[in-house]
């Protein structure tokens, strides 16, 4: 059994990930070829390093999930938090006077006056707080991250 931080463990899922995508288009390249010519790669072997890459890469999800169990809460707030950012920065914060692609029967240019119930300081002072609580609570992430060990049952 290799014992891994979930530092680690997060880092080798992203490269477990990549490799199961990268045998699985291998596989699926090298499957049929010319009679009488070599294939790159055979494609059996090819899929059976696909198939235990793939177990390995449920077994790293899965204890990564189970480990996360203390600070789910934490993950899930980041997620809305990043919501919450994302609603206010598409948020139209137009105010005053603003001149409209139309002409007035008189030959003048025609403005409407906008009111922003959220003005844009309001809004981007909201959005700097949310940043602030998201980066506390991914120093807690990473804390756990870093000392959280999981146990693997193959090698790295």
């Amino acid at each position: 059994m290799t014992e891994v931080t979930l530092a680690r463990a997060l880092k080798l899922k992203n490269r477990l990930t990549g490799q199961v995508l990268k045998l699985g288009q291998r596989a699926i390249a090298h499957n049929s070829f010319v009679k009488n010519t070599k294939s790159a790669y055979d494609t059996r072997v090819v899929f059976q390093e696909f198939c235990l890459t793939q177990s390995n890469l449920v077994e790293v999800k899965t204890k990564i999930q189970l480990a996360n169990a203390p600070i789910q809460e934490k993950i899930i707030e980041i997620g809305e938090l990043r919501s919450h950012i994302a609603l206010l920065q598409g948020m139209n914060v137009t105010e005053g006077p603003q001149f409209v692609n139309r002409w007035e029967d008189d030959g003048t240019e025609k403005t409407r006056d906008y009111v922003a119930a959220i003005g844009k300081e309001e809004r981007d002072l909201t959005v700097a707080e949310l940043e602030a609580e998201i980066d506390s609570l991914q120093d807690a992430i990473d804390v756990h991250n870093g000392t959280t060990k999981i146990g693997l049952n193959f090698d790295l």
